[in-house]
């Protein structure tokens, strides 16, 4: 008979820290679509961690200049171009 063996998990990075360093890296935001055709995750979960950030106030959302897509953005990218202008 052959023998099973469990493989432990290996750790990394977590959804939630992964779509906080993408919207760290595009200043420009990302829509839902565009995080989880990056991060190879359905929509649902995309959406399910970017609830918890919008809580958290780590990210914020607004509308695309069409008013037809949300994009979420990083607090952390608005509060560093804040300095940067004064």
């Amino acid at each position: 008979m052959p023998v099973i063996r469990i493989l432990q998990p290996i750790p990394g990075q977590t959804t939630i820290e992964k779509i906080l360093e993408l919207l760290q890296h595009h200043k420009q935001g990302m829509t839902v679509k565009e995080l989880s055709k990056t991060l190879n995750r359905s929509v649902s979960m995309v959406l399910r961690c970017l609830k918890l950030l919008m809580a958290e106030g780590q990210v914020y959302a607004q509308l695309d200049e069409n008013g037809m897509h949300l994009i979420y953005l990083s607090f952390a990218v608005r509060q560093c171009e804040g300095n940067k202008s004064q």
